[in-house]
């Protein structure tokens, strides 16, 4: 038998002798590359990174050189064999160290930022990592921690936050600036505009009536310079919100057809609306915005067409695909634009050259808005033009979903009412047998309001302050005779009109108050209605909406 066994023995012998002799040559040249201890010194002395070496009790081994330099420690030598962190380090330091350390001694690479102060008393951020060291077997043997001085950084990150934080509290105050001026620039041009339009209407001397006009018109154009600048503000601000309704795109596009027309016939253009192929009935987005959009667009095309014409394309972008687009083209045949200052015109009170300004006049914003009111529909605007032959600006908003959602053509009737005829007037006895407080205490617009409310047959009360206006409503309310409506200014001395309007709602006063105010934000809409308003309306006050507002509030009571 042991003859038998014999040869695999002997096999069994030379294959344990060449396995031996593979591991030695191995350890060999596993020897060969070892770093000695000096050697692993010198690459963590040349580091610019502070590193130590730790073992498993937690006792400092070792500290580089660049570690002593940011510390500030002519000697470190002292504290080894003591614990880490030494008591160099500031005590409520100490316990996120200790916490990364104790996660590196079980095998677990950690890294920790937190600030310590040098000798000096100097803060001195540090991003230290802990790496766990093994031997051969795969044992812990100590723990190696590297820190890297982050104190620069954390000054850029400390003076970035700052300077962000000094840019949002400038930001508030420049659109805090802008609606104060809107609204002391508001208030005067209500008396101004109303005003001017009694004389318009009493006057019969030519030359008279068209100084009354050129106030009027100059009037106008200061409330749009207003406005724009409000506008911009609160988009730059990022405040500006826009509403996803359903609403008619036609009816839109008629409607700023029909207010935009006689500024085109005045300059013999035809004005020219199109609807290219079906488009939806209604769509889902911002009535007012896609107003406010179309107006500037259209009314920078009339002011910069001599001769030719302006037309209104409507047409439907992609409608089967999952976010389909309406797009608006307005073509001229105007003065045109130069290639290299196609972009330049959609900058903020930038226009396509300086003598652009003194020839047709503008501030420059009307596009800069309507470009992002545009982004903010889901589109984007574009041009292409051509100088001195015309120029087509184009602009696209996103119309929700389509589905169910019927087609119009061109053919196809128009819905809604005409709008009516530009300069209108109320219908005389339009509020005839209605009772309105009118609070209000300026004096000027105190005879304004009160002469447009008189002549539409109301018949007024006035109340110089929130105080007054309060006691007159709530004795009427207990005579069981309230005012029809109430007109509430809300920026007055003795008692504001959010005041007044609270005191009276939570004494039971429930008939119609509407809010007068120079403040035209969403967010100061939004404030007057939560004080318990009905309504809003704006100033400079326009007559005809005044009235049929009023109007729609009075007939709305039961008596």
């Amino acid at each position: 038998m042991e003859a038998n066994l014999s040869p695999q023995i002997e096999i069994l012998e030379s294959r344990i002798r060449e396995l031996e002799a593979e591991v030695a040559e191995q350890k060999r040249i596993a020897a060969e590359l070892r770093f000695s201890e000096a050697e692993v010194r010198t690459l963590l002395e040349v580091s610019p990174v502070c590193n130590k070496i730790i073992d498993l009790e937690s006792r400092l081994q070792y500290m580089s050189t660049a570690g002593q330099k940011q510390l500030k420690i002519d000697d470190i030598t002292p504290y080894y064999g003591g614990s880490y962190p030494p008591e160099i380090y500031p005590e409520p330091m100490r316990a996120p160290l200790i916490e990364h350390l104790e996660k590196a001694k079980v095998g677990e690479t950690s890294s920790v930022e937190c600030p310590v102060h040098d000798v000096e008393g100097n803060e001195v951020w540090f991003r230290t990592t802990f790496v766990p060291v093994r031997d051969e077997e795969g044992r812990i043997r100590h723990v190696i921690g590297t820190s890297m001085d982050i104190t620069e950084c954390k000054r850029i990150e400390r003076a970035m936050r700052k300077a962000k934080e000094e840019a949002e509290v400038a930001n508030r105050a420049k659109s805090e600036f802008l609606a104060n001026m809107s609204h002391e620039i508001r208030t005067p041009l209500t008396a101004i505009l109303g005003f001017t339009d009694v004389l318009l209407e009493s006057l019969q001397d030519s030359e008279h009536l068209e100084i009354a006009r050129t106030v009027r018109k100059n009037g106008d154009y200061l409330v749009d310079l207003v406005d724009d600048v409000l506008d911009l503000s609160k988009i730059e601000a990022r405040k500006c919100v826009v509403e996803r309704i359903e609403c008619s795109p036609r009816q839109i596009v008629e409607d700023v057809a029909s207010m935009v027309r006689p500024r085109a016939t005045a300059k013999d253009l035809p004005l020219e609306v199109r609807f290219e192929g079906p488009i939806p009935a209604t769509i889902q987005s911002d009535p007012t915005r896609l107003r406010q959009i179309l107006i500037n667009i259209i009314d920078n095309a009339i002011k910069f067409t001599e001769t030719g014409s302006v037309e209104i394309v409507t047409q439907l972008v992609d409608p089967v695909g999952e976010q389909p687009q309406l797009r608006f083209d307005v073509i001229d045949t105007g003065i045109g634009i130069a290639d290299d200052c196609t972009e330049k015109v959609f900058r903020p009170f930038a226009q396509a050259d300086s003598s652009t300004t003194r020839r047709f006049g503008g501030t420059g914003l009307g596009l800069t808005i309507s470009k992002r009111l545009t982004e903010l529909l889901g589109g984007e605007v574009s041009i292409s033009s051509t100088l001195g032959q015309g120029s087509t600006f184009s602009f696209a908003v996103s119309t929700g979903c389509l589905d169910d959602v019927p087609m119009i053509s061109n053919a196809d009737e128009a819905s809604g009412l005409p709008s009516p005829p530009e300069g209108a007037k109320p219908r005389e006895n339009l509020l005839g047998g209605y009772r309105v407080l009118l609070v209000e205490d300026g004096p000027d617009n105190q005879r304004l309001i009160s002469l447009m409310l008189k002549k539409a047959g109301a018949e007024v009360t006035l109340a110089n302050n929130g105080q007054v206006a309060l006691e007159l409503g709530l004795t009427a309310h207990r005579e069981g005779n309230p005012f029809d409506v109430i007109l509430m200014d809300m920026q007055m001395p003795v008692l504001d009109g959010y005041e007044a309007t609270g005191q009276l709602r939570s004494q039971g006063y429930m008939a119609p108050i509407i809010a007068l105010t120079a403040h035209v934000m969403s967010t100061d809409r939004q404030k007057c209605l939560d004080a318990g308003c009905d309504a809003h309306a704006g100033k400079p006050i326009d007559r005809e909406k005044l009235i049929s507002l009023v109007s729609r509030y009075a007939t709305s009571v039961t008596r």
